[in-house]
């Protein structure tokens, strides 16, 4: 588990960069980063879900099933495989 954090800690800023743009194809900004890169990118992962199922009206089920979907796969990636 705690290898997954790390990983996720390492792509945070690439992370909350990815789903902030999606969220701004949407027409809706994130306020800038409070608190650590970890918990930024998790509120936009979870501001894009709940974007994304208004939008369509509806459930796009886990905000990380989505995240997944969203980052065809690569959430985690190391840069060289983006």
């Amino acid at each position: 588990m705690r290898g997954w954090l790390r990983r996720f800690a390492l792509c945070a800023p690439r992370v909350r960069a990815l789903f902030a743009l999606l969220l701004a194809e949407l027409r809706i900004f994130l306020p800038e980063p409070n608190g650590t890169p970890t918990a930024a990118a998790v509120a936009a992962v979870l501001a894009a879900a709940h974007a994304r199922g208004q939008q369509f009206s509806t459930e796009v089920g886990s905000p990380w099933a989505f995240a997944c979907r969203m980052s065809q796969g690569k959430l985690l990636a190391a840069p060289e495989f983006l």
